[in-house]
């Protein structure tokens, strides 16, 4: 009987594991309003149960990756300040050497970053952009002592091919591809270091203006009639199998 107990939990575990995923899809805009700069933003999504963190960064592709601030402008889109005063996410050169820029989400729970929005852009509908996510299976604690150049030895993947995201148009959602999910997104300018196949480096910058998103949860459903109807014929299965040894047996004696 124990036997039989555990081929039952076993195919019991088969028919739970497949259980299907249900996703819910959010919209954020990031230019409604204006709430100079600050070390963070904060959004709440999934009414309230959930928020989202945004943090901006910097750094040369030879230095260590930096805090930065983060800023939205009303009707313009979220960005960094920079020294130049486009306070764009941006490229922008300072003293001979490009400081890259990209905005980092947490979403506080693993997500699909579904697409991204730019407005406030240097070339209008040719912008070129990075998205990587955090993939690795132990948790993030710190960027400290990275570079561009290191995140994707150090937890990070990049969205789909490096190279995907040119021709970024003003006001267009663009898809983020590769399929991935994640509690941890970056989105910023293009960065070649993060291409095995790198295009040139211009002047860029944009601000964004908003992020659609979808959650995964795991949905708890009783077990279909044919699951039951397959583990009753393993019991039945079993039973009618242990009844024949025994008779076999006895004919022996």
């Amino acid at each position: 009987m124990k036997n039989i107990l555990k081929g039952l939990a076993a195919a019991a575990l088969v028919f739970a594991v497949a259980t299907p995923v249900s996703a819910a899809s959010f919209d954020l805009s990031f230019n409604t309003q204006n709430t100079g700069a600050r070390n963070s933003l904060t959004y709440s999504y999934n009414d309230g149960l959930d928020s989202l963190t945004v943090y901006g960064l910097s750094g040369r592709n030879n230095q260590t990756i930096s805090g930065n601030t983060v800023q939205t402008w009303a009707g313009y889109g979220m960005g960094t300040p920079t020294r130049n005063g486009s306070h764009r996410v941006s490229n922008d050169s300072i003293n001979g050497q490009r400081v890259y820029q990209m905005v980092l989400f947490d979403f506080g729970r693993e997500v699909s970053l579904d697409s991204f929005t730019v407005g406030d852009s240097v070339w209008g509908n040719n912008n070129w952009a990075s998205v990587l996510a955090y993939t690795d299976t132990a948790p993030l604690t710190t960027l400290n002592g990275l570079t561009w150049s290191s995140l994707l030895d150090n937890g990070f993947s990049h969205a789909g091919d490096a190279n995907t995201y040119t021709g970024v148009a003003e006001g267009t959602p663009k898809l983020v591809e590769g399929g991935l999910t994640s509690q941890y997104w970056l989105v910023g300018v293009y960065n070649a270091v993060f291409s095995d196949n790198p295009l040139g480096t211009y002047n860029e910058g944009f601000k964004l203006t908003g992020i659609s998103f979808s959650t995964m949860d795991v949905s708890e459903v009783p077990l279909p009639a044919a699951a039951w109807l397959f583990l009753t014929g393993l019991a039945g299965m079993s039973w009618m199998k242990k009844r024949k040894q025994k008779r076999d047996q006895l004919q022996a004696a």
